[in-house]
């Protein structure tokens, strides 16, 4: 079954306990671990993944030569499937890494509820480690030790030329596996007596569990020493540099949603300064531009103050090439006019694409980079047509024509236009005439379409940049980036049969100065009935 092994499943077979389980499993935990995942329901996960369109796809007859050898790689020791063990969690499971004296990888600790499967989730755990034996050679027993009333049993072997320990026990339907036999004490120990030295008190985790983990079905924290204690000389340069150095800690959370699949991480950094956090726009409510058509493929939301990102992003050059950095500071000087000028939303739009025959991958990318239409606020118009007025008199740009009253410039292949609160700029002149034809009028938006809005339905604000793509309408350019990348016709395959069964895929991050940075993902999945229905 081996995921055991490569989770730190390493369950083994002890007896039952008679005190009962403690309040909740994170109070079995040391305060000071490193990183911990919990999945609140294991059953309520699998029945709800049951009726979900993830389901569907994962049995889709293009995936399964995949998945197959996936499950081959898992279960290859000949004893019983992961599955089968994990159907028989009764409750929650919380997989955690520990501290460990001397050693940079952290002990990993499995705690899982069977409740009353225990006895059948033993015989199968036993059969497993039994197969993993046989087709290992391994011929170290397991010894058994009482600790307070309950039976350790462990080991010390080597396998593959390294020296491996193992400790387990049960608390009733609880099962408790770790490596060494001091953890093994220590969790029965907490087990019994009531203490504030366990992971429920550590502040950093039961905070960020309360800001991301909140009825998640998977929620993960991650403490920073778990990726910088290996780190030299250079790589602390480099992380302090980044503002990396501030981060307290870094959580994420899970949902299965009716009709699609949710990711949520914040980087915990309070009050960050520096580095990355002077460059990553702050969140604001995303809201689309009028003159973004409904029924383009992908659109990009960027919500910032230029003048500002553009003094941080110079201020980190600085920090590793401060030559450079003067340099990036001369020209930003010239552009100053034209920084003042502007708003704070950028959005990025590509209408979608069909393929035409015997158009390659590489010719479909460049397709889309030249019809992409691009669009910045204007908060000062008189001075935005100043600065474009001085840089037709500089020779910089000219301006070739006029359209709906409005003046097109061109530089290079560049076409540019001013409306009166906007300038957009594309290298396809006809995207440009669309945005201008838009203006002023009484026309759906993005934000009227009902992809989008099931896609953007109930999502956080606070994402600086903000990424959508409606999946369906940019098919072909989809088809496009899966032969660009290559891979085996299977691979292929699987990677459409992936792309038809999604709608909509949405992607955001900010800063927030008071906790640090979000991050949110969902994959919006295909109705399969009443596909205009808002509460899906």
């Amino acid at each position: 079954m081996r995921p055991w092994t490569l989770l730190a499943l390493l369950a083994g077979i002890g007896t039952t306990a008679s005190a009962e389980p403690a309040r909740t499993l994170e109070q079995l935990l040391p305060k000071n671990a490193l990183f911990a995942v919990s999945v609140r329901s294991a059953p309520e996960l699998v029945a709800r993944y049951k009726s979900h369109p993830l389901a569907r796809l994962l049995a889709a007859p293009e995936l399964r030569p995949m998945l197959d050898e996936m499950a081959r790689d898992i279960d290859k020791d000949g004893g019983p499937s992961f599955l089968e063990v994990f159907k028989l969690i009764a409750g929650r499971v919380v997989v955690a890494g520990i501290p460990e004296a001397g050693k940079e990888r952290p002990e990993p600790v499995l705690l899982a509820e069977f409740g009353d499967n225990a006895d059948e989730a033993k015989r199968l755990m036993r059969q497993d480690h039994d197969a993993f034996d046989r087709k290992e050679g391994i011929d170290v027993p397991y010894r058994e030790e009482e600790f307070r009333g309950t039976t350790i049993r462990h080991r010390t072997y080597t396998h593959k030329g390294k020296s491996r320990r193992s400790a387990s026990f049960w608390l009733r339907g609880l099962s408790v596996n770790t490596e060494r036999l001091e953890t093994a004490r220590a969790i029965i120990a907490r087990h019994q007596a009531e203490s504030d030295e366990h992971l429920e008190a550590n502040e950093s985790w039961s905070g960020l569990r309360r800001t991301v983990g909140r009825d998640a079905d998977v929620f993960w924290w991650v403490s920073p020493k778990t990726w910088t204690a290996g780190f030299d000389e250079e790589s602390t340069f480099i992380a302090k540099a980044l503002g990396l150095d501030q981060i307290e800690a870094v959580a994420g959370a899970a949902r299965l949603r009716e009709a699609g699949l949710e990711l949520t991480v914040l980087v915990s950094a309070p009050r960050a300064r520096g580095g990355i956090f002077d460059v990553i726009p702050g969140g604001r409510q995303v809201k689309p531009s009028a003159l973004q058509p409904p029924d383009w493929g992908a659109h990009v939301v960027l919500t910032l103050d230029l003048k500002e990102t553009v003094a941080g992003v110079i201020a980190l050059i600085g920090r590793f090439n401060p030559p450079l950095a003067g340099q990036a500071r001369a020209v930003v000087g010239m552009l100053a006019p034209f920084l003042a000028a502007t708003g704070n939303r950028i959005t990025v739009s590509v209408p979608p694409l069909e393929a035409r025959e015997g158009a390659s991958p590489e010719q479909m990318g460049f397709r889309a980079g030249r019809s992409a239409l691009m669009i910045l606020d204007v908060k000062d118009h008189a001075a935005m047509r100043t600065f474009l007025s001085e840089a037709v008199g500089k020779g910089v740009i000219k301006q070739v024509t006029e359209y709906l009253g409005f003046p097109v410039y061109r530089a290079q292949e560049l076409h540019v236009a001013l409306l009166p609160d906007a300038l957009v700029w594309a290298m396809d002149v006809e995207q440009i005439r669309v945005a201008l034809r838009r203006h002023g009028k009484d026309l759906p938006t993005l934000k009227d379409s009902p992809v989008y809005r099931r896609a953007t339905k109930g999502l956080p604000n606070g994402m600086g940049v903000f990424f959508y793509g409606a999946i369906s309408a940019g098919s072909e350019f989809w088809k496009a980036t899966i032969e660009l990348a290559r891979g085996t016709d299977g691979e292929r395959a699987a990677a459409m049969a992936v792309v038809k069964s999604l709608e909509s895929f949405t992607f955001g991050f900010g800063r927030d100065p008071e906790a640090g940075l979000r991050m949110h993902l969902r994959l919006g999945f295909k109705p399969t009935e009443d596909p205009d229905r808002e509460d899906r």
